[in-house]
């Protein structure tokens, strides 16, 4: 079931929260900021991972916030784009999806919130 809701996506009562990235490491304005400042590990992992050239189009980068008490489990960057000052393309969207759905089946997750 989808269900269209407004509100702080950081504060969604969700297994997983999707987060639009660059492939760069580059969390620098938007939604991106706001995870960059509220999950700082993660953050730290999705740098390293870029830098190791792990975070590309098509490939989303999924970090495990340990399952805290009364927050979501899972952090999933999704690449929306390559330079971070880039606009984000449709076909580089479209190319992630399957990866998502992928990581979604693969963990057992039951809900997600997107932007």
């Amino acid at each position: 079931m989808i269900e269209i809701s407004k509100g702080n996506l950081l504060e969604a009562p969700v297994e997983a929260l999707i987060n639009t990235v660059n492939t760069e490491g580059v969390m620098g304005k938007g939604i991106a900021l706001q995870f960059k400042q509220a999950y700082p590990a993660m953050f730290k992992a999705y740098e390293k991972a870029c830098a190791a050239g792990e975070v590309r189009l098509g490939k989303v980068h999924v970090f495990d916030l340990g399952g805290l008490v009364g927050g979501p489990r899972w952090i999933i960057n999704f690449p929306t784009k390559g330079h971070w000052r880039s606009r984000s393309r449709l076909s580089d969207i479209d190319a992630g999806l399957g990866d998502l759905v992928e990581q979604i089946r693969r963990l057992g997750i039951r809900s997600i919130a997107v932007p």
